[in-house]
């Protein structure tokens, strides 16, 4: 019997895509009834995940994964009536002992362009919370160090 192998590199690690699929599916039956009655207002619903070990990946690579599994389960997204999705991962800084811990929130609110908005969470020393810094888009500082 043959082994089958992984040739896309996006599909290497499947822990997130499985836990992704498992809050589907718990969507899913929590919502029940309301996905038949299209007169109930439900909604908006937000999906969050947290990556627990640390990924030794870019954030571009990530952005590439949420990509692909938008593509994947978009027409399950558009009936749970999906609109964020939310990863939250930590990755390996430049210095050795070095972690970036990551949001990435997706949306895709036309049905037509799927947006994808990643921020590095750094400490407030003043306010003693974490505080979002963008590193997408126009205007955004790319460094991650």
């Amino acid at each position: 019997e043959r082994i089958t192998t992984i040739d896309d590199k996006y599909d290497q690690f499947p822990g997130p895509e499985r836990m992704f699929v498992e809050a589907l599916n718990a969507l899913n039956v929590a919502m029940g009834d309301a996905l038949m009655d299209t007169s109930l207002p439900v909604g908006n619903n937000h999906i969050f995940l947290n990556v627990l070990p640390v990924a030794e990946v870019t954030p571009e690579f990530v952005e590439r994964v949420i990509h692909r599994l938008a593509r994947r389960y978009a027409d399950r997204l558009r009936r749970l009536r999906v609109s964020q999705v939310e990863f939250k991962l930590t990755t390996r800084g430049e210095g050795p002992d070095s972690r970036v811990p990551l949001r990435l929130v997706s949306s895709n609110p036309t049905g037509y362009v799927l947006r994808i908005d990643s921020y590095v969470e750094t400490p407030d020393a003043v306010a003693g919370c974490a505080v979002f810094s963008s590193i997408s888009g126009p205007g955004a500082s790319p460094s991650l160090a």
